[in-house]
């Protein structure tokens, strides 16, 4: 459903905080593709929208895959570096231009520090630019401010070993900050696939599936990934429908392994949900979903967990049995302050 070579790309995205993005967008003014990001004329000074916009452009970029991997459509190991850095710059040297342009002073330093890290990434043909620990802290920054700026909803849940606690099963679209508290002694992730509307299957029946067979059922729309004991935010722009939210991560990839465990995928051992979508205008109340804007909520507000949106199940998969997890109704699940992880 989800090969391990995309996995450990947006895996380890996510984990330098490459994917901790925020954007403002509104209904009559789209997001601008990451070929063609939205600007206003030379003489505007860039406003935090323009700002916002650019960060979900390189947020987009991350999501289509980026650059090529090491070896991808070759049989070398060890590309070219200079083949390497010239499709980094293809890729994000346009956007990290238009974030450059729009930062906003109170984040400027940050930003370039950022920026120079593309660059040099470009001239030594390294793609993991981004796990960099100097590129994740600064993104942290950046991320921080915008998620203060930016009018957002808001969706919460804890990972432990090994399922997701507090997870609601329904959420409204629009652009939604999604935070992962990792309280577990491994890594996780929650990867977010969007089910196409004319699928039937089930979340549980796409992971049996080959991936020649599951092609076209889903969409791959990003990660947020959390070492053991940290916190981390990723923004997404989600639109009504069906959501799979899996973790990749292999048993035993703990903060000694990172990425090595050898023991089969989380999901196998439980940690796969499902998360419904709906229009705003036909959404529930619940008290499980943290869906305020921030600048409609209260300095004051908790994010309590609901139900989550799997089932328990004891069927087997072909890589193991695996079974939905079900967060404790009255488990409260806070909405702690966003912290980027290194690696």
């Amino acid at each position: 459903m989800y090969t391990p070579k995309r996995r450990l790309l947006a895996a380890t995205a996510a984990l330098a905080s490459a994917l901790f993005l925020a954007g403002c967008a509104d209904d009559d003014d789209p997001i601008a593709s990451p070929s063609q990001p939205n600007s206003p004329s030379p003489s505007a000074a860039p406003s935090i929208d323009d700002f916002c916009k650019a960060k979900v452009a390189i947020d987009a970029a991350f999501l289509q895959g980026g650059p090529p991997e090491e070896g991808e459509g070759s049989e070398s190991a060890s590309p070219d570096p200079q083949v390497v850095g010239q499709g980094i710059s293809a890729t994000y040297k346009s956007l990290y231009d238009e974030y450059v342009r729009t930062a906003q002073p109170e984040v400027k330093a940050d930003v370039e520090k950022q920026a120079a890290a593309l660059d040099k990434a470009i001239t030594d043909g390294n793609p993991e630019f981004f796990m960099d620990a100097d590129f994740a802290a600064a993104d942290k920054v950046v991320d921080d401010f915008l998620a203060e700026r930016c009018e957002v909803s808001k969706l919460a849940a804890t990972a432990a070993d090994y399922e997701f606690e507090g997870l609601p099963a329904e959420t409204s679209a629009g652009l939604t900050a999604l935070t992962l508290t990792n309280e577990g002694e491994e890594f996780h992730e929650m990867v977010l696939m969007r089910i196409g509307d004319d699928v039937t299957e089930s979340v549980e029946q796409l992971l049996q599936m080959d991936d020649d067979e599951v092609e076209g059922k889903v969409q791959p729309m990003g990660v947020v990934l959390a070492a053991p004991g940290t916190t981390a935010t990723n923004f997404f722009e989600l639109t009504p429908g069906r959501y799979a939210v899996l973790c990749f991560i292999s048993e035993g990839s703990d903060a000694e392994h990172e990425f090595n465990g050898d023991g089969p995928p989380h999901f196998t051992k439980g940690m796969m949900e499902e998360l419904k979508v709906v229009d705003p205008s036909e959404a529930t109340a619940s008290p499980s979903a943290d869906a305020t804007s921030d600048a409609e909520s209260s300095s004051g507000s908790e994010s309590s967990s609901g139900s989550s949106s799997g089932s328990s199940s004891g069927s087997s998969s072909s890589s193991g049995s695996s079974s939905a997890s079900t967060a404790s109704d009255d488990e409260e699940t806070a909405s702690p302050e966003p912290t980027s992880t290194s690696g």
